[in-house]
């Protein structure tokens, strides 16, 4: 059984744990933008980033929020379906968002580069998968959420942001000798695999503390 926090726990925690991760997300700037990325560089990764939020936004909004709020008036066994289904869909609705950034990567990176050399491509396409990991996110902290149970997501959030940072830096500065685009690349790397921790975490968890065998 997953055990329940108190409001006021839980949203501390959340919140120290948002907090941090967006100290560290702009910490992660400094190095990229002085040593590695440079003005060039951050604005194609920048860009790369932003249209991932759009798809990433059609994808998942509101589905952490909407379970939750489902989980909450369930019990345990209507709550893990709920679960389970959600997922499913989300995963689905996912894979077909991912497809679509990946097979529109040149386009939509000619689109950011005003019609030049569409250096955002490789940051797009390394972008696309992610969305697959996200869908599993969202559905699993929507779940926690109902169940009054905020720490998986908060710690889920921390070591998606660290693994971001360190990743993201060291890749960076491996793959820009090749050139910028490769260096945002490496960037956008660190991020895709934050978020596959990040998954990681929150799955053993709810696989954990969770009895039905999903």
């Amino acid at each position: 059984m997953i055990k329940k926090q108190s409001f006021i726990y839980g949203a501390a925690v959340l919140a120290a744990a948002s907090l941090l991760c967006k100290i560290m997300s702009a910490a992660m700037k400094i190095p990229l933008d002085r040593f590695f990325l440079h003005e060039e560089g951050i604005a194609v990764y920048q860009s790369a980033y932003s249209i991932y939020n759009v798809f990433l936004a059609i994808c998942v909004t509101g589905i952490p929020i909407a379970l939750s709020s489902l989980v909450a008036s369930a019990d345990n066994e209507e709550g893990e379906v709920l679960a389970k289904s959600t997922g499913v869909l989300v995963t689905l609705f996912c894979l077909v968002g991912a497809i679509c950034l990946f097979a529109f990567s040149r386009p939509l990176a000619k689109i950011l580069s005003g019609g030049g050399a569409p250096e955002a491509q490789l940051s797009l396409q390394i972008l696309s998968p992610t969305l697959l990991v996200m869908g599993i996110i969202s559905s699993r902290r929507g779940y926690f959420q109902g169940k009054c149970t905020i720490s998986p997501s908060a710690y889920s959030q921390l070591a998606e942001s660290f693994i971001k940072v360190v990743l993201g830096i060291t890749l960076c500065a491996f793959f820009v000798k090749r050139g910028i685009a490769y260096g945002a690349f490496g960037a956008m790397c660190g991020v895709s695999l934050g978020a596959v921790v990040s998954a990681a975490i929150l799955e053993l968890y709810y696989r954990k503390n969770v009895k039905t065998n999903l």
